[in-house]
C-alpha cells in the first residue's frame, strides 16, 4: 500500500484547513497539537460512517477509549487532500464539534458541492488533541420529495363582505409518511358549480394556514377550493380534499343593457341604471377570457363608480376585453348586498394613427457663453396634423444638416416637456440647418418644421510652432491666439508625423511647454491645439521635432566646507549644495556627494571615503586616529556620473581636548510639534553643540547632523522636528577650538 505522508497547509485562524494522513500509519508527531508528546492513548476516532441525506449528512463513529475524553471535533472539506475546516457544533468549545458519537451535518450547501469529506479529531480535558483520522466521504442528496396534502380545509363567507376565508391545517409529512424536508408555501384552487375545472387563484407563505377570497363571486352559485403544499425547492404535493359554499342570494336588480364604444387608447362602458332605495354605486368588472376571473377595474372592489358609465383607460390597444356590472347596495336593516353579474360583452381600445402637427417658431442661435453650443427653441403643436384635436404628444425629433437644408439626419429625441434643446456636437465655422417634428404617445411622427440655420464660429489653428533640443527636454513653444474664449492649448508628442495616435497629451495656459524627461537621442514630434469653451478645438498645427538631448554637464562644486571635530576620533564635514551645472548653467541633476580623505597630506594620495545622497549636506567620519590630521576635498555628481571638480582642501587634527561629556542628556517631544533637549556639564566647554540622527528601522542607522552651534545654555528647542519621526539626539561641549566627546545618545518620539 502507497502511504501519503501529511504536508503543511495554511492555517486559518485557529482552524486547520488541509492535512493529509496516510491509512497505513501515522508519524509521531501531532500537526493538530505540537505540544502532545505523542501519547498513542489519544487516538482519533475509527469506524467513521457517513451516510448521505436529503440536504445533510450523518456521521457516527466508535467513542474513544479514554479516562481524559472531552469531544471530538469534525473537519469538513469539499476535496479529500486539503481544505479541512473544523465545523462549529452543540458545545461552546473552540475544539469540539460534539461530544456524542453521532453527528448531523445540515450546513452544507448543495447548490457549491454535493460530495464532503470528513475527518475527525479527538479531545482530552486539557485540550489536547489527537491527530486527523483517515476521511470517509458521502454525498447530500437532493430533495425531490413533495410535502404531503393540506388537512382539514374549510370555507366560511363573510355575509356582509362576500368574501370566502379558507383554513387549513399544515402537512406534517412528506407523501408517504416520510420525514418532512420542507416547507415553503401553499397554492389555493377554485372552480365554480363542479369540481372539472379548477384554477389557482393565489399563494399563501408557510407558516400561514388562512386565505382570504375576496374576488366576486356570482350570487346563488357553488364554490369548491383545494390546497396543495410546496416546498423550497418547488416539489408541490397533492391537493387537498375539497370544501364548498353556495353563495347567497341578495334581491338585489342584475344591471342590464351592458356596452362598449371604441376610443383612442381607451373604452366607454355604460349601462342601464339600477332602481333601489339602497344602491350606493356599480362594481365594473373586467376580464381577458370569458372563463377566467372577472376582476374589478380598480383597487376599489367595493364600487368602481356610482354612475351608469365608466371610461377604463387602462387598456391596451387592440386587446380584447370583457366586462360585467354588478349593482351594490348599502341596505340599513340587510347591511352590504351586491347584485348577481351581468352577462359579459366585449370591448376594445383603437389605435391612435393620426400625427401631431409640426411645431412651430424654430430659432437656432449660437450660445453666448460657449462657441460649441447651438440653443433651440420652438412653439408645440396644438392640434394633429388633420386639424383636429391633439390627441398626444410624447416628444419631438430633432434633425440637423450640415452645409444645406438637402440632407437632414436624425440628431436627437427628447421629452415633449422640453421646449428647448442643446446640440453640443457643432462643428467649428460650419452652416448648421435645424428641423423638428413632433411625435404621439404611439409613434405617429409629425412633419418637419420650417428649418432653422446658424453658422459656428471657430478657433484657428494655433502658429509658428518651434521645438527646441535640451538635456532629457524638448521646449515647445507657438504664437499666442487672440480668441476671448480660449481656455488653453494642448501638446499632443508623437512618435513619427504620420502617427494620428499621440504618444501624450499635455494641457498648458501658457505659450510653451517643457517635456521632460525624455529619452536621449530619441526623435520626438510635437503638434500643438487651442482649445476654447464649450469643448471647441482647432485643428492640429504642422508638425515639429527635436532630437532630446544628452547631459554632459556636471554640477558645481560644493562650496564652503567645514570641519568640526566633535570628538578625539571624528571629524565631521558639512558644506553648500551647488545650485547650478558647472558654468553658471541651470541645474539639470544632483544625486550624490563623494567625500575625499587624505592622511597628513594630500601628496599621500587622496581617497574616496564616502558617496552620500544629495539630500544630506554633512558627513561624519569616524574611527579617526587622535593626533591626525587629515585632509577633506568634497565634489558633487548626478545621475548621469557626471562629477563636479573637488572642492578646496581644509584640513582637521583629531586632538585629545579633556573637555567635559555632558551628562544627563534628557530629550522631551511636544504636541507642537518641537523636542525639548537638556543636559548637565560640569568642567571645561565654552559652548556646546546639539547633533541629532533620525534612524531607520535599525536603531543605528542614519548619521548625526548639528542641528545648533555656540549654545551657552544646558537646554534646546529644535523646532526643526516632523510629526509622527523618531529622532536620536547627543550633546558636545566645546572648549575654544576643540571640541569633547560625543555625551550619551537619547531616543524620543515625536507625536
Amino acid at each position: 500500500m502507497t502511504c501519503f505522508r501529511r504536508r503543511r497547509a495554511r492555517w486559518f485562524g485557529a482552524v486547520v484547513a488541509g492535512l493529509l494522513i496516510a491509512a497505513c500509519g501515522r508519524e509521531r508527531t501531532n500537526p493538530i497539537d505540537p505540544n502532545f508528546a505523542g501519547n498513542e492513548a489519544l487516538n482519533p476516532p475509527t469506524n467513521i460512517q457517513a451516510e448521505g441525506d436529503i440536504g445533510r449528512i450523518r456521521l457516527r463513529w466508535n467513542a474513544v477509549a479514554s479516562s481524559g475524553l472531552k469531544g471530538y471535533g469534525i473537519w469538513r472539506s469539499t476535496v479529500a487532500t486539503e481544505g479541512y475546516v473544523r465545523l462549529g457544533g452543540e458545545v461552546a468549545d473552540t475544539l469540539i464539534t460534539t461530544a456524542r458519537t453521532t453527528f448531523v451535518d445540515s450546513t452544507v450547501d448543495i447548490e457549491a458541492a454535493k460530495v464532503y469529506f470528513y475527518r475527525l479529531t479527538t479531545v482530552d480535558v486539557v485540550d489536547r488533541q489527537s491527530e486527523l483520522s483517515v476521511f470517509v466521504s458521502a454525498e447530500a442528496q437532493d430533495d425531490a420529495r413533495p410535502p404531503d396534502q393540506p388537512t382539514d380545509l374549510s370555507a366560511v363567507a363573510d355575509p356582509s363582505s362576500g368574501f370566502v376565508t379558507l383554513t387549513w391545517n399544515a402537512p406534517l409529512n412528506d407523501l408517504n409518511s416520510q420525514p418532512l424536508t420542507g416547507l415553503e408555501n401553499y397554492k389555493v384552487f377554485r372552480s365554480q358549480d363542479s369540481q372539472d375545472a379548477f384554477v389557482q387563484i393565489g399563494e399563501v407563505p408557510s407558516p400561514e394556514t388562512t386565505f382570504v377570497d375576496s374576488s366576486t363571486l356570482v350570487v346563488g352559485s357553488q364554490y369548491f377550493y383545494r390546497v396543495s403544499a410546496v416546498d423550497g425547492d418547488e416539489n408541490e404535493g397533492g391537493r387537498s380534499t375539497s370544501a364548498s359554499l353556495t353563495t347567497a342570494n341578495t334581491g338585489l336588480e342584475t344591471p342590464t343593457g351592458l356596452q362598449t364604444a371604441s376610443r383612442i387608447d381607451a373604452i366607454d362602458v355604460s349601462w342601464m341604471a339600477v332602481d333601489d332605495p339602497s344602491l350606493i354605486g356599480y362594481l365594473v368588472l373586467r376580464s381577458t377570457d370569458t372563463q377566467a376571473t372577472f376582476n374589478p377595474v380598480t383597487a376599489d372592489t367595493l364600487f368602481t363608480t356610482a354612475l351608469t358609465t365608466y371610461v377604463d383607460s387602462n387598456v391596451v390597444v387592440d386587446q380584447v376585453y370583457f366586462y360585467k356590472i354588478q349593482a351594490v347596495a348599502d341596505d340599513p336593516q340587510l347591511g352590504l348586498r351586491r347584485s348577481a353579474e351581468s352577462t359579459f360583452t366585449d370591448g376594445v381600445a383603437v389605435s391612435d394613427e393620426t400625427p401631431p402637427s409640426a411645431p412651430s417658431d424654430l430659432i437656432a442661435s449660437l450660445n453666448e457663453t460657449d462657441l460649441g453650443r447651438v440653443s433651440l427653441t420652438w412653439t408645440p403643436p396644438t392640434s394633429d396634423s388633420d386639424g383636429n384635436d391633439l390627441t398626444g404628444l410624447a416628444g419631438y425629433r430633432i434633425f440637423r444638416s450640415k452645409e444645406s437644408s438637402s440632407s437632414f439626419i436624425l440628431l436627437a429625441e427628447i421629452d415633449a416637456l422640453q421646449e428647448a434643446f442643446e446640440d453640443t456636437t457643432v462643428g467649428q465655422l460650419t452652416i448648421y440647418f435645424y428641423a423638428i417634428s413632433a411625435i404621439d404617445e404611439v409613434g405617429n411622427v409629425g412633419p418637419r418644421s420650417t428649418s432653422a440655420n446658424v453658422t459656428t464660429g471657430g478657433v484657428a489653428t494655433p502658429r509658428n510652432a518651434a521645438a527646441v533640443s535640451g538635456i532629457e527636454r524638448v521646449t515647445v513653444s507657438w504664437s499666442p491666439n487672440t480668441e476671448a474664449e480660449l481656455i488653453s492649448y494642448r501638446v499632443l508628442r508623437f512618435a513619427d508625423p504620420s502617427d494620428t495616435s499621440p504618444q501624450a497629451t499635455f494641457t498648458t495656459l501658457q505659450t510653451t511647454f517643457v517635456d521632460s524627461p525624455l529619452t536621449v537621442g530619441e526623435t520626438v514630434v510635437y503638434k500643438v491645439q487651442a482649445v476654447a469653451t464649450g469643448g471647441l478645438e482647432s485643428d492640429l498645427s504642422l508638425f515639429v521635432s527635436a532630437v532630446v538631448g544628452a547631459d554632459d554637464r556636471a554640477p558645481d562644486t560644493p562650496s564652503q566646507i567645514l570641519l568640526e571635530g566633535p570628538s578625539s576620533t571624528t571629524i565631521q564635514v558639512s558644506w553648500r549644495a551647488p545650485r547650478t551645472d558647472t558654468g553658471g548653467d541651470e541645474l539639470t541633476g544632483l544625486d550624490t556627494y563623494r567625500v575625499y580623505r587624505a592622511l597628513e597630506t594630500e601628496s599621500a594620495g587622496l581617497i574616496l571615503v564616502a558617496e552620500i545622497s544629495s539630500s544630506s549636506t554633512a558627513y561624519l567620519d569616524e574611527g579617526l586616529t587622535m593626533g591626525s590630521t587629515y585632509i577633506y576635498r568634497v565634489s558633487s555628481a548626478d545621475a548621469e556620473g557626471n562629477e563636479s571638480v573637488l572642492s578646496s582642501a581644509v584640513s582637521r587634527t583629531a586632538l585629545g581636548s579633556g573637555i567635559v561629556v555632558p551628562t544627563n542628556v534628557q530629550a522631551q517631544a511636544t504636541a507642537t510639534p518641537d523636542v525639548m533637549v537638556s543636559w548637565t556639564a560640569t568642567g571645561n566647554f565654552d559652548s556646546f553643540s546639539v547633533q541629532r540622527k533620525e534612524p531607520g528601522t535599525d536603531s543605528g542607522s542614519g548619521n548625526f547632523i548639528t542641528v545648533a552651534n555656540s549654545l551657552t545654555t544646558t537646554s534646546y528647542v529644535d523646532t526643526t522636528v516632523l510629526s509622527g519621526r523618531v529622532y536620536v539626539y547627543r550633546v558636545v561641549a566645546r572648549l575654544g577650538s576643540s571640541f569633547g566627546d560625543e555625551s550619551a545618545e537619547i531616543a524620543v518620539a515625536v507625536p
